[in-house]
């Protein structure tokens, strides 16, 4: 019991780390997208700092993948169960 208890407070700390930095990341290109679409900064260190942040595709391909993954596994486990018609194939 107390692994399991000590395990899953790990696992949450864990998650909530790449969504505070996915989170800082959306803030800071928008006060940036904000300063270049209004003229008030047109530096070019500031256009560099957008661009690397639209970096943030990497964390959201990650989700992409975590979310197909728990698809699948949900489709396993109550997804279609093979029939007569299909083992009547082989």
């Amino acid at each position: 019991m107390e692994i399991r208890s000590k395990t899953i407070i790990y696992s949450k700390s864990k998650r909530k780390e790449p969504k505070h930095r996915e989170s800082a990341i959306q803030e800071r290109l928008q006060k940036l997208d904000y300063l270049i679409c209004n003229n008030l900064d047109l530096s070019k260190q500031t256009s560099d700092e957008f661009e690397e942040g639209k970096k943030i595709e990497g964390i959201f391909e990650k989700k992409g993948k975590e979310a197909i993954f728990r698809s699948k596994s949900r489709w396993v486990e109550t997804g279609e169960k093979p029939t007569r018609y299909f083992f009547s194939l082989l």
